[in-house]
């Protein structure tokens, strides 16, 4: 049985999903007598004392052309070969497509000749970074996979079959806070602000929201590509006092402790993190029916029609995605009206169903998948 893993990702800093679990899971793993190291590109180093040694590749950002993305590949890869070779692992966890295309194709070579496992966050289908068709040629060489949600696993079964693949899902912290009363509701929301996390969407519809009288300001953490062309909407519709950009926070648990509701529109969620600790806050969360974590995230079968807004026990489905904001909109205000009501105590079923996603739960998955390929 293998007992020093090399964690391989592109940062730990951050409020992303691989940000926030991999230290959660190598923590775990640590306690129970493995040796953990990590190799990043990039990011603040972190402040962990169950790491042994970290690797660190610093000023990673230039992207200046053709030649200079291919000279920023070619240094990740010989970073790693030596990371590699001095770490000398037993075993690799590896995260991020880009990261994992290059892991694979030291694989490919033999320059890594451990067992490779590839721990995925996302959906294979999805091409938001351009990665969509390297993930189906280098991925085979993969020695195993984790999938962080049902439907993340059968995609990995169907499309690499005869590599084992177990399920594991996202663990969150035990959010700890004592619950602040607020004169004024308030929603929050944290992510990427990209596309494909929907954040335009939901800025859109929260502007209808208000300005059909509706209560609350939207309070929403995080960086991004279209965090400029955001804020440049909510200035146009004049609401810079009700729709707060907050930047990164590095303690969401403490900020959620004044919140209402927590709200995502988010085109595609593997399994949420931020919904999880959402819940584990005890705070409902209102979002958008999408691939593949909110049903599992609120416990719902994925092939069962629902009518919308469909209200769990743990929050409300708003609608599907393939529809238009101004279609979504009047779901979503009845949504939070629900909310508002009151008539729906969610505190302690949100948090009973957050602690499903514990650290302790992940780690023994992932050990199964050693224990397989070892």
């Amino acid at each position: 049985m293998a007992n020093k893993i090399l964690f391989v990702q592109p940062k730990l800093s951050g409020i992303g999903g691989i940000e926030k679990v991999v230290p959660l899971v190598a923590e775990v793993f640590s306690r129970r007598g493995y040796m953990v190291s990590s190799a990043t590109f990039y990011g603040v180093r972190p402040e962990h004392d169950f790491w042994g040694d970290i690797y660190h590749l610093f000023g990673d950002f230039e992207k200046v052309g053709i030649f200079g993305k291919l000279s920023r590949i070619y240094k990740r890869f010989t970073w790693l070969s030596e990371v590699y070779k001095s770490n000398k692992p037993q075993v690799i966890v590896v995260s991020a497509s880009g990261t994992i295309i290059i892991l694979m194709l030291l694989k490919f070579l033999r320059i890594i000749k451990v067992p490779v496992i590839v721990y995925e966050h996302q959906s294979l289908f999805l091409n938001d970074t351009g990665y969509a068709t390297l993930r189906k040629i280098f991925y085979k060489y993969a020695d195993g996979f984790v999938g962080v949600s049902s439907g993340v696993v059968e995609e990995l079964k169907n499309n690499f079959p005869g590599t084992p693949v177990i399920l594991a899902y996202n663990p969150v912290k035990k959010c700890e806070v004592i619950k602040q009363k607020t004169v004024d509701p308030i929603f929050i929301t944290a992510s990427r602000l990209e596309y494909v996390k929907g954040v335009d969407i939901l800025v859109e519809i929260f502007i209808r929201y208000v300005q059909s009288g509706g209560r609350g300001n939207l309070i929403i953490f995080g960086e991004g590509s279209i965090e400029e062309i955001l804020k440049d909407k909510v200035r146009k519709a004049g609401l810079t006092e009700r729709i707060i950009f907050s930047g990164v926070t590095d303690n969401l648990c403490q900020e959620l402790s004044s919140a209402t509701a927590y709200l995502s529109c988010a085109k595609q969620e593997s399994l949420g993190v931020s919904l999880i600790e959402a819940l584990s806050a005890g705070l409902p969360i209102v979002c958008i029916d999408a691939p593949y974590g909110p049903r599992e995230v609120m416990n719902i079968e994925a092939d069962v029609d629902l009518e919308y807004p469909y209200e769990s026990d743990v929050g409300i489905l708003i609608d599907v995605l393939n529809k238009s904001p101004k279609n979504i909109s009047p779901k979503f205000n009845k949504a939070l009206n629900i909310i508002l009501s009151g008539k729906t105590d969610y505190h302690n079923r949100a948090k009973l169903r957050a602690a499903f996603f514990s650290p302790e739960k992940t780690v023994d998955q992932i050990e199964s998948l050693f224990k397989k390929i070892l």
